[in-house]
């Protein structure tokens, strides 16, 4: 086992030669796609502060792509400016701006809210800069997804984590290591919670699905096939988001291009929505008993009354407990330190300790994002989100880029759903961010042509 910092430096110099590699391949684009695609097989708890700023594998892989990127040649970041760079740059915007309002310096401000949105979505923009790029990188995030599906399962099956074997066991952040679910190991891979790394499989799983459509034999299409078998590692952290996600992932992707799968996915749609307010009782006990939950209630006390809940009504109720919060935190919220932590320190929690130690998980990105950046993060994120469908459905009329395209807006739907279910975390967030960015590229890229 590696100490952390050789890890972490390890782990880097494999990056840098994976980009060396492509470098000398295809060209200094497809370096910069390849070192950070790279890096999403590397376990987040790896990092190195400089100062108070943390770097994790994928921050340093995305900064050292980016200088060999822009230092050699400047003019690499001429592109026309798309409307996803100008929702991007308004979130950095606006976390600067809430963050300078609750008492923190412009200059560290303004670096961690550029790391934090920017930097993963210009790397993903600057990453396609030619198609012909993108069946090579399709290739190495095929090989990234077998590592982590049959990673997972592993974990899964036997209770190893291969991340930790190498790296150090991973800091617990709320979630036991050794956590169960119908008597299987939930398994976590390189993140830090299991259904972020669930998230994180379904994020980089359109990937192989397109190298098998432009593969028509030899090699390159046994991966994909490999691939696609090892996506099947998304059942290793045992957790219902993913699963659904993938699901509504590959009706996206059928909703996109044929118009009876349209037709189908809105009646379903519809008759959910209808369901959860004619009976939404019912529908959370279908969810209670997909995660074996009526085995594990907890106790909390809300408005003065002992509740028997589970983690599925633990989402809903969320709502009702923070609502007065959110209601109250304006146009730019309570600060990303208020919200670092969890329970957030913010005002108008219930007085009641327990009941508050519920809110160890923030499961609503949308909510906490309105707590941390107020009702314009909230708006914002969502505009984040609509808008990269948009882009992607528009681009999938395109036949030179409409797989890509499609599998792109179709992830991004079935993530804009799931992230009323969990947050936004960084673990699979870089990566989420990531593949907005290679939108926005596209789009730049189509707005060049004549």
């Amino acid at each position: 086992m590696f100490a952390h910092s050789l890890g972490w430096s390890i782990c880097l110099v494999l990056a840098a030669i994976a980009g060396g590699i492509a470098y000398a391949r295809r060209g200094v684009s497809f370096a910069l796609a390849t070192v950070v695609a790279v890096s999403f097989a590397m376990p987040v708890w790896l990092e190195i502060s400089i100062g108070s700023v943390p770097i994790s594998i994928q921050t340093a892989a995305a900064i050292l792509g980016l200088i060999v990127f822009v230092v050699p040649r400047p003019w690499n970041i001429r592109s026309p400016l798309v409307l996803l760079d100008i929702v991007v740059a308004s979130l950095v915007v606006l976390h600067v701006a809430s963050d300078m309002f609750h008492g923190q310096d412009f200059a560290g401000t303004a670096l961690k809210a550029y790391g934090e949105w920017a930097l993963p979505y210009v790397t993903g923009r600057y990453a396609l800069r030619e198609i012909r790029d993108a069946d090579d990188l399709a290739v190495v995030l095929s090989v990234i997804v077998i590592i982590l599906g049959i990673g997972g399962l592993i974990e899964m099956a036997t209770g190893m984590n291969l991340w930790e074997v190498f790296f150090g066991d991973r800091p617990i952040d709320g979630t036991s290591r050794t956590a169960q679910r119908f008597g299987f190991k939930r398994a976590f891979g390189p993140t830090m919670h299991p259904i972020f790394f669930g998230l994180l499989i379904m994020t980089l799983t359109p990937w192989p699905i397109m190298l098998l459509k432009w593969s028509r034999w030899g090699w390159r299409r046994q991966l994909a096939v490999v691939s696609l078998l090892s996506s099947g590692g998304i059942i290793a952290p045992v957790s219902r988001s993913p699963v659904l996600g993938m699901g509504m992932f590959l009706v996206g992707i059928g909703a996109v291009w044929s118009r009876v799968v349209r037709i189908l996915a809105g009646i379903a749609l519809v008759a959910v929505i209808v369901w959860s307010v004619v009976n939404m009782s019912s529908l959370m006990a279908v969810f209670e008993r997909m995660g074996g939950e009526q085995r594990r209630l907890s106790k909390m006390k809300l408005d003065g009354e002992q509740l028997e809940i589970s983690s599925t009504a633990l989402r809903v109720i969320q709502l009702q407990v923070l609502w007065p919060a959110y209601r109250e935190a304006g146009f730019l919220g309570y600060g990303s330190e208020a919200t670092s932590v969890l329970p957030p320190r913010v005002p108008y929690l219930p007085a009641d300790e327990r009941t508050r130690n519920f809110l160890k998980y923030m499961d609503n990105a949308y909510l906490l994002f309105g707590l941390r950046f107020g009702w314009t993060g909230t708006a914002l994120f969502a505009t984040l989100m609509g808008t990269a469908i948009w882009t992607g459905v528009r681009l999938s009329w395109d036949r030179s880029i409409g797989i890509i395209a499609a599998c792109l807006a179709a992830l991004m739907a079935s993530m804009a759903v799931i992230l009323l279910t969990t947050w936004f975390s960084y673990d699979m967030g870089f990566e989420v961010l990531w593949s907005i960015g290679l939108l926005g590229g596209l789009a730049a890229e189509q707005k060049k042509q004549p």
